[in-house]
């Protein structure tokens, strides 16, 4: 377990609280109209699903000392690289989702291409990702992971042409459009009343004929950790816990039920 601890002092939990939440309302749909006529337009063929996690650790995050005016936080940072992949979980509940409210039909490039040219596409659009980013610090309302989804998300990544290997699988899979998923970040809150775990997850469906990026999105889900004492509980049974309360959240970021952050990460879509 790769761990790096980081202390800052932050500003009022109020105030900042406050403050994001105006940020929140600010959110990029869809591009162009994307209704029922069109949603039939992208049914005419398979749409190809990726995901990439650029951002291969956890943030755990809890408050460290309350002050009068501030609280400082401590975050430590476990790495799960070569460990776990969470990108199936979110590919699962994505298809699963885009076919019940949307009638649409998709399936995972990694399905349709070699290991070696899949994995090299992932890691190559991950490495643009990150590239793009800006570095962040916790606040006392969060984590840097989200401090970055609300304020500062890597539009020069998201809104950009994608490269030419993935306007190339056009031609090489018989395609129009692929949807990227990118998992910038999963945190861990533990808090004295109440744990919880959160994730952050930008989407964006690109048009291959032209690079276009027709949709784009953010959205974050969550869900509460019961009788949560430690960190260290997350690695115990290969990762039993983590990977079970993660899978609530990506579970909880696809209900259009459920209270989002962001309002409901498919809501540029026309429901059928």
């Amino acid at each position: 377990m790769k761990i790096k601890t980081l202390c800052n002092i932050n500003l009022y939990l109020c105030l900042i609280i406050t403050f994001i939440m105006f940020f929140w309302g600010c959110a990029t749909r869809a591009l162009i109209t994307i209704d029922r006529d069109y949603l039939q337009q992208l049914n005419q063929k398979p749409i190809g699903i990726i995901a990439i996690v650029p951002e291969k650790r956890i943030e755990l995050y809890e408050p460290n000392k309350y002050r009068v005016l501030w609280i400082e936080t401590k975050d430590n940072f476990y790495t799960f690289e070569s460990i776990w992949d969470p990108s199936t979980i979110l590919i699962k509940n994505f298809m699963k989702t885009f076919q019940s409210q949307f009638n649409l039909t998709t399936f995972p490039l990694q399905e349709k291409l070699e290991i070696e040219n899949f994995q090299k596409l992932v890691r190559e659009c991950e490495t643009s990702f990150n590239e793009a980013r800006e570095v962040t610090k916790a606040t006392s309302a969060g984590s840097s992971f989200l401090k970055e989804w609300v304020f500062s998300p890597p539009h020069k990544y998201l809104m950009v042409k994608p490269s030419d290997s993935i306007l190339s699988l056009q031609k090489t899979l018989g395609i129009d459009y692929i949807l990227e998923l990118s998992l910038a970040g999963i945190e861990v809150q533990r808090h004295t009343l109440i744990s919880a775990i959160g994730v952050y997850v930008y989407g964006r469906l690109i048009r291959l004929s032209d690079g276009a990026v027709i949709w784009l999105d953010k959205g974050a889900g969550s869900e509460r950790i019961d009788n949560f004492d430690n960190f260290s509980e997350l690695e115990q049974n290969n990762l039993e816990l983590l990977r079970k309360y993660y899978t609530s959240a990506i579970v909880n970021l696809f209900d259009p039920n459920k209270t989002h952050l962001n309002g409901y990460f498919l809501q540029g879509f026309h429901s059928k």
